[in-house]
């Protein structure tokens, strides 16, 4: 957006002289010293605390609109704050998530196979409200990264859910892969193909499993897995297409 009075105002010391007046960012905005007249509106005043152009991220923000933390450093939804060596080294994302996430497929699949005499059970009735709440906030939550100038208190609601809509974010893959806006598009589109894999792993290792033991019974039913990947897809849709 163009600077305006709105966003920034020149202002000189006593010290300088007419020549060396320069705008002064408000909170809330940004602009580079190579085009101090060229403003952008900042997500928020946390990022943005105002200055002079080029020089009006807070501590350890970076690029326009102050939108990154530098490397080493993850955003906690306040500041950004050093990552740890376990943290950089990429223990805690991707590795982590990779070995979590094939446990909860199995265990998805152990909860909810319920034959169709059950499917009206208490327990399916809490879950698929679940299912909707967890839908709506997921929805709700996207606002927080449109244009809209929203009230401080909806705003800490949304960052509550906030994780609904970016499940890597309490791995901290910014520590990582992902401190690039192209980096975490990839891997946020790469999101489906990685839990299909892990399915299919799951199904693999299943399969192992039971010949060895010489155990058909073990053998996991296919439709049945394939449900929990898509289940996973639906649930999820949201923080895949944010």
């Amino acid at each position: 957006m163009g600077s305006s009075e709105a966003n920034a105002e020149f202002l000189g010391a006593s010290g300088r002289g007419h020549e060396q007046r320069f705008p002064a960012l408000r909170p809330g905005y940004w602009a580079s010293r190579a085009e101090p007249m060229s403003v952008f509106k900042c997500r928020d005043t946390l990022r943005c605390p105002g200055g002079d152009p080029g020089d009006a991220c807070a501590v350890n923000l970076e690029r326009q609109a102050c939108d990154h933390c530098k490397s080493g450093f993850s955003w906690d939804g306040t500041a950004c704050i050093e990552c740890s060596d376990f943290e950089s080294s990429g223990g805690l994302f991707p590795v982590l998530p990779l070995v979590v996430a094939p446990i909860a497929i199995v265990c998805l699949y152990k909860a909810f196979g319920d034959p169709l005499p059950k499917w009206g059970s208490w327990q399916n009735e809490l879950a698929t409200l679940v299912f909707i709440a967890l839908n709506h906030y997921q929805i709700v939550t996207l606002l927080t990264g449109s244009s809209l100038t929203l009230p401080p208190q909806i705003m800490e609601t949304f960052q509550f859910w906030s994780t609904t809509t970016d499940l890597s974010r309490p791995f901290k893959p910014d520590c990582t892969i992902m401190s690039s806006l192209l980096t975490s598009m990839i891997v946020k589109s790469l999101q489906p193909v990685v839990a299909c894999l892990l399915c299919l792993a799951v199904l693999l290792a299943n399969i192992a499993a039971a010949g060895l033991r010489r155990r058909p019974e073990l053998l996991m039913d296919r439709n049945r897995l394939f449900n929990v990947f898509g289940s996973l897809l639906f649930t999820f849709f949201g923080a895949i297409a944010s």
